[in-house]
């Protein structure tokens, strides 16, 4: 138990032996205490009341990232508890409280608070329900997009700035156009031809155009926005290395709370990306160029075809290896030391672009990019879990991926067989 769950196994023992000492009958203390811990892991997801700090996940390219303070947080808390249990079953066995017992007891105490406040600081906040609401207002759809990002993962941030053109494609005007911004952006501008209105969300935007958007007619919106993640917030992607961001998170939202993102919108996509100097960054399209400025890392993309709002821009320290099927270039990003899965993930790549649907692969490029694997398995491979840790989409599935920027796992413990798909997270 302890080589495969650490430090969460010795709490847990801890636990059955104060459920043992009070019960005095070995077997119904196990059962009590077993039960009480997976039962309180069902209940509670919050660290301070799930018995047994979490496992920590580790990741080749970024190794604990944001876990690991956290995790050791939760840790000391839960080992300062632990303490404090099996003290109290000492004195209340042996009916009496040492001046030793009584200072441990103190300082478990002083502990477990200091983290339970640490915690209750530190903790990123939660994000709200969006709940659904009322029938979608028909809103236009991006076109192009001409974007501008910058990648600062060492202070959790990503900016995003330039223009995209929307064109109305329903048969009635538009009116009104609604924008629902996450929690964690901030806009500092958000420029077109309309008044704003007043709106119930803080974190939602709706304007009145001077004219409405007639049907087939665009409208161009610049903007500016920042997006700020919690740097111990497990669902951040700002990553120091691997750092990842969808294209639908750089632009404006458009639609009301509850609208969701229509999985087939695509516009053609014009975009540079900062990154640190020594990282690569990836995104969908052709690379137009990349240079160094201001200490900055800039790589600029150009699409020849409609991208999914789906794809991602992916920034990391990676090695490339490159081949050619017929006019279509093949990328392969990885981490330095994973050079291994290469020729399998190239086989595989040439399989997917000959079996492609339709009239055939629509890019001239085809990128796979390792990302971080932050799933509860993703940890140093064990003697019971090795060998076992595969995420693999079958063949079949893999031409109906929603742009030429696919992710894969990094915790492949062997290459991919030509057969058995790209991996990609959850």
């Amino acid at each position: 138990l302890y080589f495969n769950l650490g430090w969460p196994a010795l709490h847990l023992a801890a636990f059955a032996a104060c459920a043992q000492g009070a019960a005095r009958r070995p077997w119904l203390a196990a059962a009590v205490a077993g039960a009480a811990h997976l039962g309180l892991h069902v209940v509670f997801d919050h660290p301070l009341l799930a018995p047994g700090a979490p496992v920590s996940a580790w990741s080749d390219l970024n190794g604990y990232g944001p876990f690991l303070t956290p995790h050791l947080a939760a840790g000391v808390y839960w080992t300062a508890v632990a303490a404090l249990l099996l003290m109290g079953l000492a004195c209340w066995r042996r009916k009496r409280l040492d001046r030793a017992t009584g200072a441990a007891a103190w300082i478990a105490l002083v502990a477990a608070a200091l983290c339970a406040a640490w915690h209750v600081q530190q903790a990123p906040p939660d994000r709200p329900a969006i709940a659904a609401g009322a029938a979608p207002v028909p809103q236009p759809a991006y076109t192009r997009i001409d974007l501008v990002v910058d990648m600062d993962a060492a202070r959790h941030q990503l900016r995003s700035h330039g223009a995209v053109v929307v064109a109305n494609r329903h048969d009635r005007a538009i009116p009104v156009l609604h924008f629902a911004f996450d929690p964690s952006v901030t806009v500092h501008q958000l420029r077109l031809t309309g008044t704003r209105l007043r709106t119930r969300h803080a974190h939602c935007r709706s304007y009145r155009l001077n004219r409405p958007l007639a049907p087939k007619e665009t409208l161009k919106i610049t903007f500016d926005m920042l997006r700020a993640e919690h740097p111990f917030d497990p669902r951040q992607r700002l990553l120091a290395n691997g750092a990842s961001a969808p294209v639908a998170a750089l632009v404006p939202p458009l639609g009301c709370r509850g609208t969701r993102l229509d999985p087939n919108a695509a516009a053609h996509l014009a975009i540079r990306v900062g990154t640190r100097l020594d990282q690569v960054a990836i995104a969908p399209g052709r690379l137009a160029g990349a240079w160094a400025e201001n200490g900055r890392r800039l790589f600029a993309y150009e699409s020849d075809v409609p991208v999914r709002l789906h794809a991602t821009v992916h920034s990391g320290t990676y090695a490339i290896v490159r081949a050619m099927w017929r006019d279509v270039a093949i990328h392969v990003y990885h981490h330095p030391a994973h050079a291994w899965r290469a020729p399998a993930l190239l086989a595989h790549a040439e399989q997917a672009l000959a079996g492609w649907p339709g009239r055939g692969y629509p890019h001239r490029w085809f990128h796979l990019v390792e990302t971080p694997d932050y799933r509860p398995a993703a940890r140093p491979p064990s003697l019971l879990a090795l060998g076992w840790r595969r995420a693999a989409w079958p063949a079949k599935v893999s031409p109906l991926m929603p742009s030429s920027v696919l992710p894969y796992s990094e915790h492949l413990l062997e290459p991919l067989p030509v057969n058995a798909g790209l991996a990609h997270p959850p």
